[in-house]
């Protein structure tokens, strides 16, 4: 029966390995790129206020009451301890970077890797996004006047 998990597992971190990012030019004021991960789970990277980047964690919805401190990760680089601010009711939490200058080093970062981990601090890992078409997905943002660099 474990091996039937782990298997399954592994599968499905393969499956988010193979996705690729998408671009969806809908989203004001530079479209949002997307990357997919297993079982729902996601980045976004967007503009946010003042054409500075925003990124989201997707498809995962904290208990109630709790504020979630996301450990982030590129490419088995140094883990990143970044809270949370996530809408009630929704599967949707804004990565609230503390400068500029982290915002823009984790999105080259994505742009630059080849899996991005997510986990939760003290609460382990929520999944593995695969970076496969992200340079090319958040340069279109990029190309629509957010400050990404």
């Amino acid at each position: 029966m474990r091996l039937l998990v782990l298997c399954l597992g592994l599968a499905l971190s393969a499956e988010a390995a193979r996705a690729e990012w998408t671009y969806d030019p809908a989203p004001l004021p530079a479209g949002e790129a997307l990357g997919p991960g297993p079982g729902g789970l996601s980045l976004a990277v967007s503009c946010g206020n003042g054409g500075l980047p925003a990124v989201e964690v997707r498809g995962w919805e904290p208990p109630k009451g709790m504020e979630p401190l996301f450990v982030l990760s590129v490419d088995d680089g140094a883990e990143e301890l970044i809270p949370g601010a996530c809408l009630p009711g929704s599967a949707r939490c804004l990565v609230s970077f503390e400068t500029l200058d982290q915002a823009q080093g984790f999105v080259r970062a994505l742009r630059r890797g080849s899996r991005a981990d997510i986990g939760l601090y003290r609460n382990g890992m929520l999944g593995t996004v695969g970076l496969t078409g992200s340079d090319a997905s958040i340069g279109r943002v990029g190309a629509g006047g957010c400050e990404l660099d």
